[in-house]
């Protein structure tokens, strides 16, 4: 047997977040290879939010035409066609995929290796006929959504999020199973398309998010028809000819029962380790489907580390900020601290938060503080006809922001804004004096740190230099 390839790293997955990552730790001039397992990767992160905001275009310009008195138009009942919106997704999807030819990654100093990996002894890994030892493995797994146990939920053929947009046709009710971003987004959406939709998030709804904005969209997300079951349970499924029965508990144990035509299954994601044998490095899924066990993606085995699905880092901006903290603390001993990112609910409107939410932002901080306002005190989101939402930021002794929830439209873009404001140590006095083009949404922000006392305060000098004028004669 040849002699193993010793690569300094070796990241196995060549989604996009593999590939980023490998690209990022060839800067530190270390010999990288990354294992493409010959397959797309489950639930990868940006083809997923491509795909979301390609359909959620389609759903918002129908929704627009429902809506239209509110403008002051005729309101029209779309023609929709599901085949052409779910081919417009996919196109859209595959357009901004990441195209890393081999050439390319090698060009940059990235070895690629295709073939189904697997770990044999310690950290040995075989790909195909090749042997790598490396001296650190990163896992950039993707993720397939976690199965509850429902009676009678494996004897369906329930939909994905990676698969649903490959149906192409309507679907008249559309069972959502599941509470995170990905599935209050997707519920919408099929909402929006004229689809009768059930979300029974089956735990807490968008857990980790503020509840006092997760509350208001709810709210938001129940006026435009979606059946909301938030304290419910399903109990089971019951496969039919025709449709499927549904028996949901319901607050109160009561029992509600429900026909629908389609099941889609969006609950949280576990890291697709099939094959890979990872009993060779002593590592096993915990409940939470994680291989992670400590900070920086640390797992049982020194010499691994888990990012994205298998760290439970669920969305793409976190997932690829931890990465970069990943990688620099296997190369470099140390990993920078990325700071307070922003989470999204890519709904209309969208949910934003940055940091920790105020029940969290409060717990033993007797000086921190909360400013809130609506959207309904933004002259933009009134012109717009989109008054339902509201704005937090938290604030700490000194006024400066430690965090903050958004539920607008374009709640992403103002997120950004607080983001950068948190960055850059900000305090409601500076972030006052910003000059924003006007009428717009994110006024709404600068014009809460206007409103806190703190953002009109007059420095002492000059304060000093208006009582010195009083005296001087006129």
């Amino acid at each position: 047997m040849a002699d193993p390839l010793r690569p300094d790293l070796c990241i196995i997955g060549a989604g996009a977040l593999g590939v980023a990552l490998a690209r990022h730790a060839r800067r530190f001039d270390v010999s990288v290879t990354l294992v493409d397992r010959g397959r797309p990767e489950p639930g990868d992160q940006p083809e997923v939010y491509r795909r979301l905001a390609a359909l959620a275009a389609s759903a918002g310009l129908a929704q627009a035409m429902r809506e239209g008195e509110t403008l002051g138009l005729a309101s029209i009942q779309p023609k929709l066609v599901y085949k052409s919106v779910a081919a417009r997704a996919i196109a859209v999807a595959e357009g901004g995929a990441v195209l890393e030819s081999v050439e390319h990654l090698r060009a940059q100093g990235v070895e690629v290796m295709r073939g189904e990996p697997r770990f044999t002894e310690g950290r040995t890994l075989a790909v195909g006929d090749a042997v790598l030892r490396p001296r650190s493995i990163i896992l950039a797994l993707g993720g397939e959504p976690m199965t509850p146990s429902i009676p009678g939920l494996s004897e369906i053929d329930f939909l994905t999020p990676d698969t649903i947009v490959e149906n192409g046709r309507k679907l008249s009710h559309l069972l959502v199973i599941g509470g995170g971003a990905e599935a209050v987004a997707l519920a919408q959406i099929h909402r929006r398309l004229g689809c009768a939709v059930t979300l029974v998030p089956q735990g807490a709804l968008l857990a980790g998010f503020d509840p006092e904005a997760v509350s208001v969209l709810a709210d938001a997300l129940a006026a435009e028809g979606l059946d909301l079951v938030r304290e419910g349970q399903i109990e089971e499924i019951q496969p039919r000819s025709q449709g499927i029965g549904v028996r949901l508990s319901t607050q109160g144990g009561q029992t509600r029962p429900l026909d629908v035509s389609h099941v889609l299954l969006a609950t949280e994601r576990r890291p697709d380790v099939a094959g890979l044998g990872i009993e060779h490095l002593k590592l096993s899924l915990s409940a939470d489907g994680l291989l992670s066990t400590g900070p920086l993606g640390r797992t049982a085995n020194r010499a691994v580390r888990a990012v994205g699905y298998a760290a439970g880092q669920r969305q793409w901006n976190l997932a690829l900020a931890h990465g970069r903290e990943v990688v620099e603390a296997v190369l470099t001993g140390r990993g920078r601290p990325s700071g307070a990112l922003p989470m999204i609910v890519p709904t209309e409107p969208g949910l934003v938060q940055i940091g920790h939410a105020e029940p969290l932002a409060r717990r033993g901080r007797a000086d921190a503080k909360v400013l809130r306002a609506t959207l309904a005190e933004n002259e933009a989101a009134r012109a717009m006809g989109k008054t339902v939402g509201s704005a937090k930021l938290m604030l700490d002794a000194h006024d400066r922001i430690t965090g903050g929830s958004i539920v607008a439209p374009m709640a992403a873009e103002l997120g950004a804004l607080v983001s950068l404001a948190m960055q850059a140590r900000m305090t409601t006095e500076q972030l006052a004096a910003i000059s924003l083009p006007y009428p717009s949404l994110a006024a709404l922000i600068s014009q809460m740190a206007e409103n806190h006392p703190a953002g009109q305060r007059v420095s002492p000098w000059t304060q000093r230099r208006q009582a010195l004028r009083r005296l001087l004669p006129r």
